[in-house]
């Protein structure tokens, strides 16, 4: 199932803010707007190229693809975690990124 996770600093000087998709479909240049739906209707199964989920990296501070190794794609280092709940603001170290709504589809 896709979902899109959002987490929040809850430092409240901070506020930093984290998105984070789940299994979300990687739709063909084609596809018709239409089919582009979550979830994804059984006719637009032949657009879906991939799924793709995200990760925070904690050295570059970017959303990016997750990858099995665990290494960032962008600065090709450690620091990918699969859950960022309870782990520390990357901003203001003191507080701590709480999952505050998860729409699944």
């Amino acid at each position: 199932m896709a979902s899109i996770r959002t987490y929040r600093c809850t430092h409240t000087l901070c506020r930093f803010e984290l998105y984070l998709t789940r299994n979300m479909p990687v739709w063909h240049p084609e596809t018709p707007v239409r089919l582009q739906k979550l979830p994804v209707p059984a006719e637009a199964q032949q657009y879906v190229t991939g799924y793709r989920s995200d990760s925070f990296c904690r050295y570059c501070r970017k959303a990016v693809p997750m990858r099995d190794d665990r290494v960032c794609s962008q600065c090709e280092r450690g620091g990918i975690y699969e859950e960022e709940g309870g782990r520390s603001c990357p901003t203001c170290l003191v507080g701590r990124l709480m999952l505050v709504h998860q729409s699944v589809h």
